[in-house]
């Protein structure tokens, strides 16, 4: 099917438009949000499954863009005095991402069934959001990019801002600011990649990569730093990571589900997709930073982990030391040439963005049911909550690396390629493993298990169990956690032909 990539886009925005205006109840509103968040999913999945199949369609160029490499390729003349174009096209990394995307913001609908706080614009929020992730991950010309790009930031400000916690103002205008001056650093480096490589004619993915031979080393380090700020700093990794914990605390659950499922993942996408291939030397040069950066991100946050009282500030840690150790994947693969590590740290992306959001989905059970997210003053839930005590059990053990389940998948091909990059200092990073399971365990223990108390700081007198829409939720990403972690050829065998495509252009494979 031709432009399916532009029809998924456009019905997410008349998704959005259409929840907000004709919403008017709770209940047309989040029936009309869960359709309207089929559509994308579906296409999605047909996209996905097209590209897994090898049926997917070439799709059509344009211009000097060939989509050479890409399935279900569009480029249409947008804005020829730029040089910017709207080209799409998916891949092996790239579609995955979508999917997961459409799914969560599907299931996020779901789980959020009984929002009653301006629900038509709650909804809204969730489908721009949707609209403008999808965006990121198909484009590939820089000008586009880089609007979607932005795109993100204002419904997740929003979403914070509106639906959040005691301090939801201060959480939003941080992760924005934050974020957005990033950006800015970032537009630099995209700035600079257009005028150095093509004469400022051309935003196209392809032809600033075709050129970017011609970058001087100098030249390269600098972009490429300008570019890893920006992007590390959405990861976010250690020390740009403080507007991470904050905005997590004070988002809606929704809030936090898209944003660890999601939006963290636009900043390693955009690692790999735009600064390794279009600045490789300065990749290269850059390896012994982005070594140690992971490697602080990785140990600082599973560190601050074993101190939370908050069980959600615990799980919004746990993701900047998941991201760190996706960062250690890239680098490793930059490092060597081996894919093995650039592979792993993609299956984690995928891992993480099914774990982490039903993670997020249980502390805002947590903190509905029995009314705090204090680890101090749980104990014994596992009688009183059974069903929200057995999948956060399930849940953690899938955080901390349980073989069977992905991110067992995805850390033992990561710390597989960080031994071949770096050799025995990999057991620096392998301590991380230790941190995880004793955080994980060590809250689950204290919060369900041994004798319960009634304490007078918690009022249990409306404690309920989950509910099947909760439970829908969870059940769901369990299935693809398990799927991928007893299959892993699902996503490795798409991954194989880009990601070698990718360090080809580095140096390496």
């Amino acid at each position: 099917m031709e432009n399916l990539i532009s029809l998924t886009l456009i019905a997410s925005l008349i998704g959005t438009i259409a929840v907000i205006l004709f919403g008017k109840t709770q209940k047309s509103a989040k029936w009309i949000a869960l359709i309207a968040s089929l559509v994308p999913l579906l296409a999605a999945t047909m996209m996905l499954t097209g590209i897994m199949q090898g049926t997917a369609e070439a799709g059509s160029g344009c211009g000097n863009v060939s989509g050479k490499g890409y399935s279900y390729h569009e480029c249409h003349e947008w804005f020829p005095a730029l040089g910017a174009r709207v080209i799409f096209g998916l891949d092996g990394i790239s579609a995955p991402m979508v999917f997961l995307t459409t799914l969560l913001v599907t299931l996020s609908i779901i789980f959020a069934w009984d929002e009653n706080k301006q629900p038509n614009k709650f909804y809204g929020m969730l489908l721009a959001i949707n609209l403008a992730v999808i965006g990121v991950f198909a484009s590939l010309d820089l000008f586009l990019f880089y609007i979607f790009w932005e795109a993100t930031l204002i419904p997740m400000a929003f979403l914070i801002g509106i639906w959040g916690g005691p301090n939801r103002r201060y959480a939003a205008i941080k992760f924005f600011v934050y974020t957005f001056l990033a950006s800015l650093v970032m537009l630099i480096g995209f700035i600079a990649l257009y005028f150095q490589t093509t004469g400022g004619t051309d935003f196209s993915f392809e032809a600033i990569q075709a050129n970017a031979g011609n970058l001087s080393l100098a030249t390269q380090r600098l972009i490429f730093l300008a570019l890893f700020i920006g992007f590390a700093t959405k990861f976010p990794v250690v020390p740009l990571h403080t507007w991470l914990p904050d905005a997590h605390v004070e988002a809606p659950t929704a809030g936090s589900v898209i944003l660890a499922g999601s939006l963290l993942k636009l900043g390693a996408y955009g690692l790999i997709r735009i600064a390794l291939p279009f600045t490789p030397l300065g990749a290269k040069w850059a390896v012994p930073l982005m070594f140690v950066i992971a490697v602080l991100s990785m140990l600082y946050a599973s560190i601050i982990c074993l101190s939370q009282r908050d069980y959600k500030k615990l799980v919004a840690y746990s993701s900047i030391g998941t991201m760190g150790l996706v960062l250690l994947g890239i680098t490793a693969s930059v490092q060597t040439g081996n894919p093995l590590g650039l592979v792993g740290a993609n299956f984690m992306m995928l891992a993480h963005g099914f774990i982490s959001p039903a993670l997020f989905m249980l502390c805002g059970m947590l903190a509905h049911n029995i009314g705090t997210r204090d680890i101090r003053l749980m104990g014994g839930l596992a009688d009183k909550l059974p069903r929200t005590s057995f999948w956060l059990v399930v849940f953690s053990m899938a955080g901390l690396g349980l073989p069977g389940l992905a991110a067992f998948v995805a850390e033992f091909q990561i710390f597989a390629g960080a031994w071949d990059a770096f050799g025995i200092l990999v057991l620096i990073p392998l301590l991380y493993l230790i941190f995880a399971a004793a955080y994980y365990l060590w809250a689950a223990q204290r919060a369900l298990f041994g004798k319960f108390r009634e304490r007078p700081e918690v009022d249990y007198s409306h404690a309920y169990d989950a509910h099947a829409f909760e439970l829908t939720a969870l059940v769901v990403l369990f299935g693809f956690t398990l799927a991928y972690g007893v299959w892993p050829r699902l996503l490795t065998e798409v991954l194989e032909v880009p990601v070698r495509a990718i360090l080809i252009a580095v140096g390496g494979a």
